[in-house]
């Protein structure tokens, strides 16, 4: 298989698969909605855009060439490799390349221009689905025919009855509002209330009585700071937030790890003999040895499970940093 047509095989079930050096076809999902009419229920629809900002190798290309095609990490790294050169030729001579199932790259006033292929030819899960026509509403005639009630004819003594029943009812309620209130509510008693002069002294026939004012009673020293401090708590857990925990922005598959420095060095060496690309992460006197490194999560879970499957005598997990 051609690596175009592996590219849009890729795009089936990936968002994105990197050009290295170039860019980076990305697919886009847009969810069905209503036309501006409000007439037409339009279906989903998927396209395909290039990033030139997206340069990194996401390794996808020369993963599958190795799943699916026998090729071993280095082969699937060398045709990788031609094909990027291929293409940037093409592209830096002005010249035009088709991706099959996607659109065409073209150099255009010194940047790459990607025009994307008709709808028909487009690898969309959503190809085929048609704007729906929304059903008119119903006709006015019938709207109003729902809404129209019976009216029901009273008797002549009907205005007369009620004009009775009317101030009873109401005088009712009053009273009964006013028994409760005086049941339920023992404020509403006012009269029951008790002098607030308090004395000091009994009062004989040679002293006068001395009394104190409720004016002069001493208020509670504190009550000021009392009330700002609740006002405080109020607003702490008004604008209370988590701590956020940041997320790992790389993700890296271990396949050994070494209190030596010179082992790990020798363990690397042998990856790279082998096709790989490791790393050698160092933290608290531990030297890791990374087969590979993902800045997606999902990916590098897959690609973990797939090394496990391949060989599962061999030890790696993923450390995320």
């Amino acid at each position: 298989m051609e690596l175009s047509g592996i590219i849009a095989k890729l795009l089936e079930t990936n968002n994105f698969v990197s050009l290295p050096g170039i860019g980076s076809f990305v697919q886009t999902y847009q969810s069905a909605k209503l036309s501006d009419d409000g007439k037409t229920f339009l279906p989903p629809g998927q396209h395909v855009l290039f990033d030139t900002n997206r340069t990194f190798n996401d390794e996808a290309i020369e993963r599958f060439l190795s799943e699916h095609e026998a090729k071993s990490p280095f082969e699937a790294k060398e045709l990788t490799e031609a094909f990027v050169r291929d293409t940037k030729a093409k592209l830096d001579s002005n010249g035009e390349y088709f991706f099959s199932g996607i659109g065409s790259l073209k150099m255009v006033g010194g940047a790459i221009s990607f025009t994307q292929c008709s709808e028909d030819e487009l690898i969309s899960s959503t190809f085929g689905l048609k704007p729906i026509a929304i059903s008119p509403k119903l006709t006015d005639k019938v709207a109003q025919q729902k809404e129209t009630k019976k009216s029901v004819p009273t008797s002549p003594s009907a205005p007369k009855k009620r004009g009775i029943l009317i101030p009873v009812a109401i005088g009712a309620f009053v009273v009964i509002s006013c028994a409760l209130l005086y049941l339920l509510v023992p404020s509403v008693r006012f009269w029951e209330k008790k002098s607030t002069s308090l004395a000091i002294k009994a009062p004989d026939k040679k002293q006068n009585v001395v009394t104190i004012e409720p004016n002069n009673l001493e208020q509670p020293a504190d009550s000021t700071s009392l009330k700002e401090a609740i006002v405080t708590d109020k607003k702490q857990a008004l604008y209370y937030q988590e701590a956020i925990q940041p997320e790992a922005n790389m993700y890296y598959i271990i396949s050994g790890s070494f209190s030596s420095h010179e082992n790990a060095q020798k363990y690397f060496n042998s990856l790279v003999e082998k096709g790989f690309k490791p790393e050698i992460l160092e933290a608290n006197g531990i030297f890791r040895v990374a087969k590979s490194r993902y800045s997606d999560r999902n990916r590098a879970l897959k690609e973990l499970e797939r090394m496990r499957n391949e060989k599962p005598n061999e030890s790696v997990w993923l450390l995320g940093l």
